[in-house]
């Protein structure tokens, strides 16, 4: 069992080595991307354009069949957050909840566990949210909690598959346990941010975004005023949060600040609120975002609960790239081969998959 105190790594990182794998293959795309990951069957999803397997090579000069999809990866776990690696051998990081394990995909060479992590108390699914590997191989991810075991959990050296250093006390206790955390990522000056939010319903939760300190174990507020914020990102020179109380994709400097919405961005029924009055800081308004990440050329994913994979352009423009999916969590895009990956979880806990959508 985890000690209810603050969870976070042991071993201190130096800034070079904290900054995150770049995620190469399209010149728009930033190192901070979340990834996605799978197991292959060829079950269509609807409004996919696109598709086939195409033979590259990979970063070895081996030959590797690259699925664009559409395709449909049976889970056997509950994915959330996914972060796509660009690495030497690039591959897709899952975090898997039910579980507790970090999983890793690769084209050509399938599933296999990348961290074991320590369980926490039962309490209820999911408990992993965003994941997020570093250049030094190191993994992060968040344990939502529910209000009592909120942690950062961090993995060293991965792929050397030193997957138990972790500790329930480092001696960190300036992290909250009360905080449900669910978003982490990096700017580009190698900050690392998590989000986080207090409370309950749509009246009592208080959210935020917070820098985050591996060394010392603190997280600092950088922007407040949230509902509650699931997905965070770097994109082109600001800093963006999918709030998922208010029905929002929020766009916010690098400085952070204050968000502020008294007429609480979306009904009940999770519909966008059309009185809603418009926020200088709001950068797009559609139904139940969860987590997100870059896509080409400005434009940014955003899962839904509602099952529908939207895509924001540089204007703030919502479409959809995919619908009918029982409820998309994480995405992560590859832009080399121009694809996206999304983590299916299917609420009758029956059926979770990870998704490869082909990207135009």
């Amino acid at each position: 069992m985890i000690a209810r105190r603050a969870l976070l790594v042991l071993v201190p990182l130096s800034s070079a080595g904290a900054i995150a794998a770049a995620c190469g293959g399209d010149d728009n795309i930033n190192p901070i991307d979340a990834g996605q990951d799978t197991t292959a069957s060829d079950a269509p999803v609807q409004n996919d354009t696109g598709g086939g397997n195409d033979a590259q090579p990979d970063a070895a000069g081996d030959a590797a069949k690259v699925d664009r999809g559409p395709t449909t990866m049976p889970f056997a776990g509950d994915p959330n957050g996914l972060y796509w690696d660009y690495g030497g051998s690039p591959a897709l990081y899952i975090a898997d909840s039910v579980n507790d394990k970090i999983v890793k995909w690769a084209d050509g060479a399938g599933f296999s566990d990348a961290a074991i992590l320590p369980p926490a108390p039962d309490s209820g699914d999911p408990t992993l949210g965003a994941v997020l590997r570093l250049l030094d191989g190191t993994l992060l991810t968040t344990r939502f909690g529910f209000g009592q075991y909120g942690a950062v959990l961090v993995v060293k050296n991965s792929d050397a598959g030193v997957v138990g250093a972790l500790q329930a006390d480092g001696g960190f206790t300036a992290l909250s346990t009360s905080r449900r955390r669910i978003g982490i990522a990096m700017l580009a000056d190698g900050t690392l941010v998590d989000t986080y939010f207090t409370g309950g319903g749509d009246a009592g939760r208080i959210g935020a975004v917070a820098k985050l300190n591996l060394v010392s174990g603190k997280e600092t507020d950088l922007l407040t005023g949230l509902s509650k914020p699931v997905g965070v990102l770097y994109n082109e020179g600001n800093m963006y949060v999918s709030d998922q109380g208010y029905g929002y994709l929020v766009k916010s400097p690098l400085t952070g600040g204050a968000f502020v919405d008294p007429d609480g961005g979306v009904s009940d029924a999770g519909a966008v609120d059309a009185d809603a009055g418009p926020q200088p800081n709001v950068f797009a308004a559609y139904a139940s975002p969860d987590l997100i990440c870059q896509g080409p050329d400005g434009v940014i994913f955003s899962g839904s609960t509602g099952g529908t994979v939207f895509q924001i352009d540089r204007k703030g423009t919502v479409t959809s790239l995919t619908t009918g999916l029982k409820s998309a969590r994480g995405c992560a895009y590859d832009g080399a081969n121009r694809r996206l990956f999304v983590a299916e979880h299917d609420p009758a806990g029956t059926a979770h998959a990870i998704r490869i959508v082909p990207v135009p």
